[in-house]
């Protein structure tokens, strides 16, 4: 009796790491970009369908996109929210896409013990934590974390941020 006493504990005290832990993505889950979609992303989904990101993040992984809501790009103004969907802006997307999305799985736990990830773009996204929230260049609130793609995680974003400025 004492034994399974001391069994359940070990158990009880063994849960909790277990719930942290990445798991794999279910098997319906749909690569990136669709599974943007389905996340309340459809406008992000856009924005790497006409930068031209659209097969890379399909065939290959694992990525962790950090995507604005739809909601955060409509609100926006009307103009601004044009050129992320301007295929003649197609090189300036792909960078600015590319600036959300890392080549790697980031769980929230990850991201908790992070301070820069290197991005697609080749620029570095910081992180910032206070109280528990997660923030992106002290701006962005992660909203929700950790939804599944085939090919690895989004984390949605309350707004919509911009890489730093490229020197000449």
């Amino acid at each position: 009796m004492r034994l399974l006493h001391l069994l359940g504990i070990l158990l009880a005290g063994l849960l909790p790491l277990r719930a942290n832990e990445s798991s794999p993505a279910p098997a319906t889950a749909k690569p990136l970009p669709a599974a943007l979609e389905e996340a309340g992303c459809g406008i992000m989904a856009k924005v790497i369908e006409t930068a031209g990101l659209r097969e890379k993040l399909e065939k290959a992984g694992p990525f962790t996109c950090f995507a604005p809501t739809d909601e955060a790009f409509k609100a926006l103004p009307a103009e601004e929210l044009k050129k992320y969907l301007d295929p003649a802006r197609r090189d300036e997307l792909a960078r600015w896409a590319g600036y959300l999305i890392v080549e790697s799985d980031m769980t929230e736990q990850d991201l908790l013990r992070s301070r820069r990830l290197p991005t697609l773009s080749g620029d570095f996204l910081t992180v910032w934590v206070s109280k528990g929230t997660i923030k992106l260049d002290r701006s962005a609130t992660l909203v929700r974390k950790e939804l599944p793609a085939a090919n690895g995680l989004i984390h949605t974003l309350d707004r919509v941020i911009q890489p730093p400025l490229k020197e000449d």
